[in-house]
């Protein structure tokens, strides 16, 4: 007797591409994200960066790194004597940076000799900072839009490469770790939690130990932590947790960057005595306001947090009134007119005349205040009052304000706009297309950088801003510098842009470089540079000058046509050169370089 087989169970229906899609977390996502990036930036900007050693700050943090890793240099010396020598210069840069890239670059010459093991360094360091912002920014876009907004905040960062321009290769600057830890810190407060508070606290206090460019957006997420406790007193481990983080990391990187000799010294450009006491005042009191007063009536909370608030303002103002006027508060205001208001990046964003190159740091900017506006315009009104809703908002106002008024925080802008941008998307998507993800990644797409910047680009006709933008980038080369490394050392009269590369890739001292706390060497160049016929040699005898270098493409730069038509500067560009001026470079080079007369040269 045979019986039939009993039949198969019913095989469950497929799940729907997107519902696959949306089961992935942020963690995995951002590994993927990252990846790609990191590829696409390696494919892109590679070549330069073998090429030239980057901007004016790429090469002097290079310069800083081979002093750290060859002994000419402490741990807390950052004095660098082949700077407006015979005074030298005391950077202002944080020593983490430099030790965490001279740790890696040591651990790289374990298998790769010096030169190429430096390559490597300038290769990965800034690519090893991907992965620390887009994960707290696909972890913000989920909080603020769900899952859909998880998958579209990819999607934007995939098709926004320009948003990355910090973290491609060659780049040895600070601003790719500033920028990882400010979106970390405002990540934190939006997920919530004791630990969340915690590592908030501590990336604030990370940050301002690299950089102080960051303090708004980290007082708005300190606000935040703290008026949400006032409000909410069920989030007292929030607030107590980010407090601490503050507290102790402000506290160990102030004790590990600042020579012990400095630590009652105060300034506004770095984290000095008085920043320092103003974050554990505000640490330690946050702390003890969410753990003392969580039980306490609205009058305490309140109380206690303004007070913490005035005792920290009070004791950074305080203990540097100069530091009203901001981080450069305490310049040499001669050096306005000369240098500080030419620099672009301290310039209005629109001041440029740049609508081009404007486009992609301001796509992105456009994409999230549209992103804001389709949330509040579809119904989500309750849902971005939220504080992790508010708080973003916050720092994307603060940062579109702080853009208009200067260029460099044009990339916070962006980097703030990209959550909200892919929650605006996400509401879109649930209210036009059901919740559809594909839909919804497809518009995504359609509005993203990569399309809106090309269209852009097609109704608004380049305009030339008066450089060979190939000659420009010649002068940075390393090859260009070949001939005046191969001179016996001596000291450079230059451009001030020019001084970071003298020292990078020269034995050579450089009169003048672009950094505030060198007031004197920037300000005696500048009057070397500038004298007439007659002058220019005895100011030039005077300060020591050995060597004269120019680039011929800069002829047009505020630092070379504003000094005067009859300045040393203008002449040598028109190829006049003076008889106390022996030329040592060969014809046609990228940067012309003249030696100072000496007594035994036939005249």
């Amino acid at each position: 007797m045979t019986t039939d087989p009993a039949p198969a169970a019913p095989r469950p229906p497929a799940r729907p591409w997107g519902d696959r899609l949306a089961g992935i977390g942020v963690l995995p996502l951002a590994l993927g994200v990252s990846a790609l990036v990191v590829l696409a930036l390696l494919l892109t900007g590679r070549t330069l960066a073998l090429r030239s050693l980057g901007d004016t700050d790429d090469a002097m943090r290079l310069v800083l790194v081979r002093d750290l890793l060859a002994g000419r240099s402490g741990w807390f010396d950052l004095h660098v004597p082949r700077l407006q020598p015979p005074l030298g210069l005391d950077m202002h840069w944080s020593r983490l940076v430099d030790g965490g890239q001279a740790a890696l670059q040591s651990l790289f010459q374990l298998v790769l000799p010096p030169a190429r093991a430096e390559t490597a360094l300038r290769l990965a360091w800034p690519l090893l900072w991907v992965l620390p912002v887009v994960w707290p920014t696909l972890a913000l876009a989920r909080r603020l839009g769900g899952r859909p907004a998880l998958w579209v905040a990819a999607v934007l960062l995939l098709l926004n490469l320009p948003l990355f321009v910090q973290w491609r290769p060659g780049r040895l600057d600070h601003h790719s770790v500033q920028a990882a830890l400010t979106l970390a810190a405002l990540a934190g407060f939006a997920i919530g939690g004791r630990f969340a508070g915690l590592l908030a606290g501590a990336a604030c206090g990370l940050a301002l130990a690299v950089g102080i460019e960051s303090l708004p957006f980290q007082a708005v997420v300190g606000g935040a932590f703290a008026l949400r406790f006032a409000l909410d007193p069920s989030t007292a481990r929030d607030a107590r947790g980010y407090g601490l983080g503050l507290l102790v990391a402000a506290t160990l990187a102030y004790g590990l960057q600042t020579p012990p000799g400095h630590w009652a010294a105060a300034a506004c450009d770095v984290l000095a005595v008085n920043l320092w006491a103003g974050l554990a005042l505000a640490g330690a009191g946050l702390a003890l306001t969410a753990a003392l007063a969580a039980r306490a009536g609205p009058a305490v909370r309140w109380g206690g947090l303004v007070l913490t608030g005035l005792a920290a303002a009070g004791a950074y103002v305080g203990l540097d009134p100069a530091c009203l006027g901001g981080p450069l508060g305490a310049v040499d205001p001669r050096l306005g007119p000369v240098w500080l208001d030419h620099i672009s990046e301290m310039r209005p964003l629109l001041a440029h005349h740049r609508l081009l190159e404007n486009a992609t740091l301001m796509s992105s900017v456009i994409l999230g205040l549209l992103g804001l506006l389709a949330a509040l315009g579809l119904g989500l009104g309750p849902a971005t009052r939220t504080p992790a809703w508010l708080a973003a908002t916050a720092c994307l106002v603060l940062a579109v304000v702080g853009m208009v008024q200067a260029e460099r925080m044009a990339g916070y802008a962006g980097w703030f706009a990209l959550p909200l941008a892919a929650a605006g998307f996400a509401a879109l998507g649930e209210r036009l297309w059901r919740g559809r993800l594909t839909l919804t990644l497809a518009a995504a797409v359609f509005l993203s950088p990569s399309l809106l910047v090309p269209a852009l680009a097609a109704l608004a006709p380049a305009r030339s801003t008066g450089r060979d933008a190939a000659a420009l980038d010649a002068c940075d080369d390393i090859a260009a510098f070949t001939e005046l490394a191969a001179l016996p050392p001596g000291l450079v009269l230059a451009e001030t842009d020019m001084g970071p590369h003298i020292l990078a890739n020269t034995p050579h001292a450089a009169l003048s470089a672009p950094y505030h706390r060198m007031g004197w060497g920037i300000l005696a160049a500048h009057d070397a540079l500038a004298a007439p016929p007659g002058e220019d040699a005895a100011r030039s005898r005077r300060l020591g000058i050995g060597y004269v270098a120019t680039c011929l493409a800069h002829a047009r730069r505020f630092d070379h046509a504003g000094l005067g038509a009859d300045s040393l500067q203008a002449r040598l560009d028109r190829g006049e050169v003076p008889a106390w001026l022996v030329r040592a470079s060969r014809p046609g080079a990228a940067i012309v370089v003249y030696r100072v007369r000496g007594p035994h040269d036939r005249p």
